[in-house]
């Protein structure tokens, strides 16, 4: 009876100390999620896009020697403290464009660049939406073989988070993409833009250093048996609304 006993008592202890540690390896892993939740972005940058158009009579040639110019201003001579980038949509008509102010800075540049942008004459080449949301940025990856000639290419992809999720849930995805990037040396950038009236919204610009990028990526990323895990990391986290492609030019 004794021993009966006993070994109800052994089979009680081990289900407990079981069910104990179950408990706590649950309670770890909604711990890690919600401290997750927590973590926000070291930004690097802040960002205006501006989606333009040219004007009736006005050319992508009027347009490049305008900004040949402009970018000679005294606030784009410190090209670690701003830049600016022109990005054109591949497979559409050519009179539009994006530009992309980047301000490494506390000081907001913003309204004076659009200011100079009027009074050195740009109205009269394009007209663009000011109205723009900011951005902060960061640079997640970025790895050119100098050796090679630099494409200019670029996928600029508009996503929401998911309800419940956030940059810190999503960051443990970056960083086995920029893990696994590092180890196949693809020529290739990444730069993350998170909305700041809006934390759910973002923007991701995929950089495409090589004119094969497509074949490329097919032979080395997308038959890497890890990319598929990390694509459906991001698929669990956020949803994009679209995906355009362009060809861009640091200015």
């Amino acid at each position: 009876m004794k021993l009966i006993k006993l070994k109800h008592l052994k089979i009680s202890y081990l289900i407990t100390l079981v069910a104990f540690f179950l408990f706590s390896c649950s309670r770890d892993i909604d711990n890690k999620i919600e401290i997750n939740k927590l973590i926000t972005p070291d930004y690097n940058f802040s960002n205006y896009f501006f989606d333009c158009n040219l004007n009736d009579g006005s050319s992508l040639l009027k347009l490049e020697s305008f900004l040949s110019g402009f970018i000679k201003n005294d606030i784009f001579q410190n090209t670690s403290s701003y830049s600016l980038k022109v990005f054109f949509p591949q497979n559409d008509s050519v009179d539009k464009f994006t530009i992309s102010i980047k301000n490494y800075t506390a000081n907001d540049i913003f309204t004076d660049v659009i200011n100079e942008l009027s009074q050195s004459g740009f109205d009269a080449v394009a007209s663009c939406n000011f109205n723009s949301n900011l951005f902060n940025g960061l640079n997640l990856y970025n790895y050119t073989d100098k050796k090679q000639n630099i494409s200019n290419n670029a996928e600029i992809l508009r996503c929401s988070y998911k309800p419940g999720f956030n940059y810190g849930t999503f960051r443990i995805s970056m960083d086995r993409l920029i893990g696994k990037m590092n180890q196949l040396k693809i020529q290739y950038g990444i730069e993350y833009f998170q909305e700041e009236s809006n934390s759910r919204k973002f923007i991701w610009i995929n950089y495409f250093y090589e004119e094969d990028f497509k074949n490329n990526i097919s032979t080395q990323w997308l038959s890497d048996p890890d990319s598929t895990e990390i694509k459906n990391e991001f698929l669990d986290n956020a949803e994009c609304i679209d995906s355009k492609t362009y060809r861009f030019f640091q200015i």
